[in-house]
């Protein structure tokens, strides 16, 4: 049966990680890892499992305003209002990739299953970018 059952609803964990205003939170593919970023221009990966921060990504001029996790969960992508989106490679040790090109703040992203990143923007462009 669908729908929501009136038992539900109870709250299970609350993170306090960041001192700005949380933008967007996302799950991670296989449900073990939430993303959330935020205007204190940081992204912060948290595991469900150990209730604990895994990530923190500090690596924007901006606040940032989406992050997401590639469909391998490998890489988490986040936009900021710097006007760039940065590819971070979460457990190989590779190094991030920043994506500049556009003019105004990055809004959304979202991966296909082609390894590619479409980035959106306040320049009232979206732009697709090769990932591997």
């Amino acid at each position: 049966s669908s729908g929501i059952n009136a038992e539900y609803g109870v709250e299970v964990g609350s993170f306090e990680e960041h001192i700005g205003g949380v933008k967007h939170g996302e799950f991670s593919a296989d449900g073990s890892l939430f993303a959330t970023c935020s205007s204190d221009k940081t992204a912060v990966i948290y595991s469900l499992r150990s209730q604990s921060v895994t990530h923190r990504l500090e690596h924007h001029n901006f606040g940032v305003s989406y992050v997401l996790f590639s469909p391998d969960s490998q890489i988490v992508c986040t936009c900021s209002w710097d006007n760039t989106a940065v590819l971070c490679p979460l457990w190989n040790g590779q190094g991030n990739v920043t994506l500049s090109g556009h003019r105004n703040p990055i809004t959304c992203a979202d991966f296909n299953s082609k390894n590619q990143l479409a980035t959106s923007s306040w320049d009232k462009t979206i732009r697709l970018w090769d990932i591997e």
